[in-house]
């Protein structure tokens, strides 16, 4: 591989890096510029956020108000087809 393909191959690691920590650090309730900054320091904007930073809230456990039932999943596949029939 060339120098061009090494390159642009450290970019998408270092945006995805940054994309992550910025999404974690959101998560926790950090909000701003300043987790996307941190971010773009390789291994440490992760390690900050998930060790060394407190949370200003805790975690968001998402709920499901549907029951995942084959039911939920097929019946919507199952009128789709009715419509086009």
């Amino acid at each position: 591989m060339g120098w061009l393909a090494w390159t642009m191959l450290g970019l998408v690691l270092l945006f995805t890096h940054q994309s992550l920590t910025h999404q974690i650090a959101e998560k926790h309730g950090h909000k701003g510029m300043l987790p996307g900054f941190i971010g773009l320091i390789p291994v440490f904007g992760l390690i900050y956020y998930l060790k060394i930073k407190t949370p200003v809230r805790p975690p968001i456990k998402e709920k499901s108000n549907r029951s995942s039932t084959l039911k939920t999943f097929l019946g919507p596949a199952f009128y789709t087809v009715n419509l086009w029939y």
